[in-house]
């Protein structure tokens, strides 16, 4: 029996960015919104998509979003009239479908996000990330203490993909989650 994990991608056309961020709802699924001034956390808890400080999310703004849970992500891309390409990421067995396989190697790498938590801006669901090159994020915490000076790491899986002579190479990633560390970085 292999520990090999592989990814599988489902596409779908013509969906409008709620109806693609529907596809992984569930409490506790986050998601970056890329709007034309800025990219926006948001997560989901008790049946809506909220951001930080109960902003209203301008749904017909986005042109770009990436929505996660632990186990699947899906990525939606505008195209025209507010539909948009929707790809909806999650890990299968080898033989379910998946072509071509793509394997896991590592379900806990994670790349620092800009800025340091900002204590006075920090609440029990949002953390301020701020630095002076790209200015200050809120990024939801996950229900963790967060510290001032704490940084925020997004959390992804790595998988492979490898050619006919062995050759390895980084097929795609699917991100998992966001925590807090004090490490430096």
């Amino acid at each position: 029996m292999s520990d090999r994990r592989y990814l599988h991608v489902d596409v779908h056309d013509d969906l409008t960015v709620e109806r693609a961020a529907d596809l992984v709802a569930s409490d506790g699924a986050l998601g970056v919104l890329y709007l034309p001034a800025e990219a926006l956390f948001v997560t989901f808890q008790d049946g809506l998509w909220t951001a930080a400080e109960g902003r209203t999310i301008a749904w017909t703004e986005v042109f770009e979003a990436v929505f996660f849970t632990p186990d699947r992500q899906v990525r939606w891309v505008h195209r025209d009239k507010g539909a948009g390409d929707t790809a909806e990421l999650s890990e299968a067995g080898e033989g379910d479908g998946t072509a071509p396989f793509r394997e896991s190697i590592g379900d806990d790498e994670a790349r620092f996000l800009w800025g340091r938590a900002v204590a006075a801006d920090s609440t029990a669901r949002w953390a301020a990330l701020d630095d002076a090159r790209t200015g200050r994020i809120r990024v939801p915490t996950g229900g963790n203490e967060v510290k001032g000076g704490d940084r925020a790491r997004l959390h992804q899986v790595t998988y492979l993909t490898e050619d006919d002579h062995g050759n390895r190479s980084v097929a795609d990633v699917r991100y998992t989650r966001v925590s807090f560390t004090s490490e430096k970085g």
